[in-house]
């Protein structure tokens, strides 16, 4: 009743994604998303593969669009995000994601991420998954999901706080990725500089 769609990726064998990407990323427009691409704290890498597709009809209903929610179909854990489009690259998503494209007079999608965080919604998801090692989730399991629906302006209200506290975390993990390299280099760094200092 709250989405326009709920799809699942391109079902994507390994011949055809070693034909099809490439490391040119200037090459082409196009990305791939896959599981690995969907961070645990909920948002898209921003370093996709590219790959070069030349059917573009058939792969077309694949492409995710600005606030579309990206869950696992199927994976070791369940992972959600929502998707930001950069407004140059179009990006597809592979067979082991799912995207829901929400209908966003109706719902706010960072709410809508907001609520399958909470403990309802991981309850809920965890009602229509299957498997134990390997979990499934389906399309058709989502589309049947009764979820809460506050007033506009309170969806709003938790989007916004969702939003910022998610810049906040990218932040710190981007800090964390620059001190984490910066420990690897610490000892060449400074035996340099002390070589540097007797010659």
């Amino acid at each position: 009743n709250v989405t326009k769609s709920i799809f699942r990726g391109y079902q994507i064998k390994a011949k055809e994604f070693d034909d099809i990407i490439t490391d040119d990323k200037d090459d082409t427009e196009y990305r791939i998303i896959n599981i690995s691409d969907v961070n645990p704290n909920g948002f898209i890498e921003s370093e996709l593969q590219a790959v070069v597709i030349t059917d573009t009809r058939k792969f077309s209903k694949y492409c995710v669009e600005d606030g579309d929610v990206i869950i696992t179909a199927k994976n070791t854990t369940i992972k959600t995000a929502v998707y930001k489009s950069d407004g140059i690259h179009k990006d597809i998503l592979t067979g082991n994601l799912i995207a829901i494209r929400s209908d966003q007079k109706k719902i706010n999608p960072y709410y809508l991420k907001a609520f399958l965080d909470g403990g309802l919604g991981v309850a809920l998801l965890e009602s229509i998954k299957t498997g134990t090692t390997v979990i499934s989730i389906s399309p058709n399991s989502l589309k049947r999901l009764v979820i809460s629906l506050l007033p506009m302006e309170i969806q709003n209200e938790i989007a916004e706080e969702y939003i910022k506290t998610m810049i906040e975390v990218e932040e710190i993990l981007t800090k964390y990725k620059e001190k984490s390299a910066y420990l690897k280099k610490i000892y060449d760094i400074k035996i340099e500089q002390h070589t540097d200092e007797y010659n």
